[in-house]
């Protein structure tokens, strides 16, 4: 892969496993974020194709399946979380993204979700648009009670009631490991972790010269920051393998998908949301 390229998907197995501001405040930001939200749509959606199927490399498995995002908490405290894709798992006070795994993203807010979750749900759904359908997928904003058809059917038992409150309990911080490599033996040492929590997150964390992992709670991003040399590539391969048995010794959802990418942290839409 080259920088600039879009990231290839290597690991999307199915599961079916089951300080607030004022209120005049959030009034105000919440109507600049739908004004903002509904126009960014618009230019994001108008006279767009339809987005290819994302490339796995596994061939037995049966290809990206859809995955529900729970957005929420508040201020630099956001979390974007994993969650099963059922009708019980959303709830009134978060927002969601349902990504139908084929080119469609439905942003989703419950009706008592701040503004916060709001602006971090658009923002987050723009970078999954850019970073993994390079930006032809479609973006469609669902009003909690005003939900199509279309939607309720991406879920595994349709359409249901929504919580008040979230019933998960699944709550992802934001990771940074580091990949130890050994160019000479080419092998690949389990990860380290550097950082976590969004707040935590940032570029300076990252060397010229280093192999990183980001796990975003619904995404792990490999990233090789090395510069190019006259030595033979380390195969891609080993990096994935190694974020396959992370997820395994961690227990991490196998609708967690992984991603390979080279050079330019900025390339890729979700290390750059999440290294700020």
């Amino acid at each position: 892969m080259t920088a600039g390229s879009a990231p290839t998907f290597v690991d999307s197995p199915l599961s079916h496993a089951a300080s607030s501001p004022s209120l005049a405040s959030e009034s105000h930001m919440d109507t600049l974020i739908e004004h903002e939200s509904s126009s960014s749509i618009a230019d994001l959606t108008i006279q767009q194709p339809p987005a290819p199927p994302p490339r796995v490399l596994e061939p037995e498995l049966p290809g990206t399946p859809p995955r529900l995002i729970r957005v929420h908490g508040a201020r630099n405290n956001i979390h974007c979380s994993l969650v099963p894709r059922f009708a019980s798992s959303l709830n009134k006070s978060d927002c969601f993204i349902l990504d139908d795994g084929i080119g469609t993203l439905f942003t989703w807010k419950g009706k008592s979700a701040n503004m916060f979750a709001k602006s971090e749900l658009q923002d987050m759904a723009v970078a999954i648009n850019m970073g993994t359908y390079g930006g032809k997928s479609k973006l469609l904003p669902v009003q909690q009670a005003l939900e199509p058809t279309a939607f309720w059917e991406q879920l595994l038992n349709g359409k249901g009631e929504v919580s008040e409150t979230d019933s998960t309990g699944i709550t992802s911080i934001a990771k940074l490991f580091s990949i130890p490599v050994d160019s000479t033996s080419m092998t690949v040492g389990d990860f380290t972790l550097l950082e976590e929590g969004r707040v935590q997150l940032k570029p300076s964390s990252l060397t010229k010269e280093g192999v990183y992992a980001l796990d975003t709670g619904f995404e792990i991003v490999i990233y090789d920051n090395r510069k190019e040399t006259n030595e033979e590539p380390f195969p891609d391969q080993e990096l994935i393998d190694s974020a396959r048995r992370y997820k395994a010794d961690k227990s991490r959802p196998l609708e967690v998908r992984i991603t390979f990418i080279r050079g330019d942290a900025r390339h890729h839409p979700l290390l750059a949301h999440f290294l700020k």
